[in-house]
């Protein structure tokens, strides 16, 4: 359990300790960690970034769940590896979107936006509450610019980690 409270219930970037709990989870992990997570509101949708634990949370509420995450996290790149042996743990759980988080020398900001904004504008016909934790700061921008307005934001508390569900737009 200690490592359920330094790496789930607090907000870490120790990636030993987090591959340690990676390593450490089996399906049947999902009850252990519904214990330690609090709801006001259950997202359909959440972004998955390079911090797997949003994840584990979000399918400790949901039999299964629609991840949009970047092409670093399905291809297992650098930090995004743990985030990718979640996805991969969780695989029969999951239905992944992929579109860019982030500009590089390949592509600029606004056709970050522009990728986000169609993967989120096909997400909309089925998914009313996009959970925002995971990715950058443009992951939110884009989600409003394809019109969602419920939003939940999951963040730890030392005891647990809680989605804090929000409005935003007209």
């Amino acid at each position: 359990m200690n490592l359920w409270r330094s790496v789930f219930c607090s907000y870490t970037k120790d990636y030993s300790a987090i591959k340690r709990w990676l390593d450490s989870l089996t399906p049947a992990s999902l009850e252990v960690a519904r214990r330690y997570v609090r709801a006001e509101a259950v997202p359909d949708a959440i972004t998955l970034g390079f911090s797997p634990q949003i994840l584990i949370a979000a399918l400790s509420l949901k039999p299964k769940i629609t991840v949009v995450t970047s092409p670093q996290v399905v291809q297992g790149e650098g930090p995004a590896a743990l985030s990718h042996r979640a996805l991969k743990l969780f695989e029969d759980r999951v239905s992944v979107v992929v579109a860019p988080f982030a500009p590089s020398i390949d592509i600029d900001v606004l056709a970050v936006l522009s990728s986000l904004e169609s993967a989120f504008s096909k997400l909309r016909a089925n998914h009313e509450v996009l959970d925002i934790s995971g990715g950058t700061q443009l992951v939110p921008i884009a989600a409003l610019k394809a019109g969602f307005k419920r939003f939940t934001y999951m963040y730890p508390t030392g005891d647990g980690v809680v989605f804090y569900g929000f409005e935003l737009g007209d």
